[in-house]
């Protein structure tokens, strides 16, 4: 039977499969508010990413407040990913890339926890000097 992920209207990007030896998940971005303000939910708008467990249908939503997902990499071959976060700095809906920071976290399949693995100090570093203020 077919079975819907949403009620509301998203707009997807990079469906893909990925194959393990116990489950298949089907793995897209995908944005859900119009946090472009543009009126309508396209790829402008934050993207999340999901996770789809064709053997238990269960649908994992991992995202961070004011940012989009940008990139994303299975890590040895096991269903933890690290991800690749554009942070909307200045809050205005939309991730510049030339002059807001990125943040890379592990997501850790079993516990769906998101693990910075960066400091904040170095993050802090990092944007100081994208923003040319030291």
């Amino acid at each position: 039977s077919v079975e819907k992920l949403f009620k509301e209207r998203i707009n997807f990007r990079d469906i893909q499969a990925e194959y393990f030896k116990d489950d298949i998940l089907v793995v897209f971005l995908a944005s859900t508010k119009d946090t472009y303000k543009d009126g309508v939910i396209n790829q402008l708008d934050y993207k999340k990413l999901y996770l789809y467990s064709l053997k238990s249908k269960e649908l994992k939503e991992i995202s961070i407040e004011n940012s989009d997902v940008s990139q994303i990499n299975f890590v040895d071959k096991s269903k933890d990913l690290l991800l690749k976060f554009g942070i909307d700095h200045n809050k205005d809906g939309k991730f510049d890339e030339y002059t807001e920071p990125t943040m890379i976290m592990k997501y850790d399949y079993n516990t769906g926890v998101l693990i910075n693995i960066t400091s904040e100090k170095i993050n802090r570093e990092l944007q100081m000097k994208l923003e040319g203020t030291k």
